[in-house]
Formats: structure tokens, sequence, C-alpha cells
């Protein structure tokens, strides 16, 4: 079978040889490298510009942001609800929270 024709019969393509079990662990330590560099590059920025900066920030601004968080926080989940749900029930191969992680990053 061609690779054409394998994506049409919704085959995975993969050129990977390694095992799904080292790719696993590959992707584990993946995450917690860039989880780390994240919290890291956090950590720098807030002693970059202060502490005192960022409460005197936040007082200036009351605390009207949290809707406006909260909001966005429920299109995440409303936008990954109506993905979910557009996919047959048989058709689908993947979990809300899936969903939910996809919509976060991709959503400009």
């Amino acid at each position: 079978m061609e690779r054409s024709e394998a994506v049409l019969e919704g085959e995975p393509i993969t050129d990977d040889k390694r095992t799904p079990k080292g790719r696993k662990v590959l992707m584990f330590w993946l995450h917690v490298i860039t989880f780390a560099l994240g919290v890291g590059l956090l950590v720098l920025l807030v002693w970059y510009i202060g502490w005192k900066t960022i409460l005197e920030s936040l007082r200036t601004v009351g605390w009207g942001f949290v809707p406006v968080i909260l909001l966005n926080l429920l299109r995440h989940f409303l936008r990954s609800a109506s993905m979910y749900l557009a996919v047959p029930k048989e058709e689908r191969n993947f979990k809300y929270m899936s969903a939910v992680a996809a919509s976060i990053p991709g959503a400009t």
C-alpha cells in the first residue's frame, strides 16, 4: 500500500523506527525539559520585573481581569466541547481533554 492510500484508509504513517516505549520516554523527557525551561523563564521574568511592580500593576487593574480570564477559559471549554461533539461517537478516537489541550494553543 502506498503512502497516499494509507492516509486515505486512515492508517497511521510513521517513519519513526523507535519503539513506542522509546517514543514515550522521549516525549516524557521533552515535556520535563520544556516545563523546567518555562518555569525558569517565569522566575527570571518575575526577578527582572520585580514583585513590587507586579503587585502594584495588579492593584491598579483590580479584580476586573479575573472575569475576563474566566470568560476566556469558558470559551476554550465550549469550543472544545463543540469540536468533541462534532465528531461522531463511533469515529471519535480522542478524549474531551485532548480537545481542550489542542484548543488552547491553537487559538490565536
